[in-house]
């Protein structure tokens, strides 16, 4: 009889492990979070809810390079706004300094 041995390369982890994970969330805004499509749905392991850890990992990866490219996406969108204010002033001092 020949011996299967499963050499999984993740592992699961319970709802109370994501929700770890991902803050320390409560269940709901969990399910939530799958229902709105921002967070992996589980796998059924016999009746309970499961999720991979590769995938979570992922997940938690993807979500730490969104937020990042937000952020740069914000810095970039506020430095064009402080310079847009710096032009504005020197072109109101300029039409003040002329009506004098």
């Amino acid at each position: 009889m020949e011996k299967f041995l499963s050499v999984l390369p993740f592992k699961y982890l319970s709802i109370s492990e994501v929700c770890a994970a991902f803050g320390n969330c409560g269940r709901s805004s969990l399910y939530s979070a799958i229902q709105k499509g921002n967070a992996p749905p589980p796998d059924k392991v016999g009746s309970r809810s499961l999720w991979r850890s590769d995938v979570i990992a992922a997940w938690l990866e993807k979500r730490a390079a969104d937020a990042a490219a937000e952020r740069d996406e914000r810095a970039k969108i506020a430095k064009s706004a402080a310079q847009r204010m710096v032009k504005a002033r020197a072109k109101r001092r300029w039409l003040d300094g002329e009506r004098r």
